[in-house]
C-alpha cells in the first residue's frame, strides 16, 4: 500500500487521504463519541483498514489518515489499538465550513497537533444542528 519497503524509506511520516467515514457510525451523534474506545469497523473498509494499520506497523514512523464524509471533527490516536503510530482525522463534513489546521513540530514528543478552524456563520451552524436533530430522531423512530 504505502510503496516503499520500510527499510530504505527516509520518510519522517505519511499522510494518508480518502474520501470516506471508514468507522461507519460508531462515533455518530457527535458529541457522544469516545474517541478514547477503540475503533471496530464492521463494514466494506475492512480489508482497507487491515492493510493501512499492517503497513503502518511496519512502515514504524507516524502515519495520518485523513477521511471524511461525516459531519464532525474529531482525532483518534491509535484508533484500533493495535497501531500506536497511526493517528486517524475526521474532517468536519458539510454542516461547517472551515478547516483543519496540522501543526508539525519534530522537536515534541507528539511531533502533530490538530485543531479545527471553524467559520462556520452562526445562523447555518444552528440550523445545522437543528437538521441533524431531526435526522437523529427519525433514524431512532423506525
Amino acid at each position: 500500500m504505502f510503496g516503499t519497503p520500510p527499510a530504505t524509506n527516509v520518510s519522517s511520516f505519511l499522510v494518508v487521504a480518502i474520501q470516506a467515514n471508514i468507522f461507519g457510525g460508531p462515533c455518530d451523534p457527535w458529541p457522544e463519541c469516545d474517541v478514547t474506545k477503540p475503533v471496530v469497523i464492521t463494514n466494506g473498509f475492512t480489508d482497507f483498514w487491515e492493510n493501512l494499520v499492517h503497513e503502518t506497523l511496519d512502515f514504524g514512523k507516524p502515519v495520518i489518515l485523513f477521511h471524511g464524509d461525516s459531519h464532525y471533527y474529531q482525532v483518534f490516536e491509535n484508533p484500533d489499538n493495535r497501531a500506536p503510530n497511526l493517528i486517524a482525522v475526521q474532517n468536519p463534513g458539510s454542516a461547517s465550513i472551515g478547516w483543519v489546521a496540522v501543526e508539525v513540530d519534530p522537536s515534541s514528543e507528539d511531533v502533530f497537533s490538530f485543531s479545527h478552524v471553524d467559520v462556520t456563520p452562526t445562523e447555518r451552524r444552528m440550523q445545522s444542528l437543528k437538521e441533524d436533530e431531526s435526522e437523529d430522531s427519525m433514524a431512532y423512530e423506525l
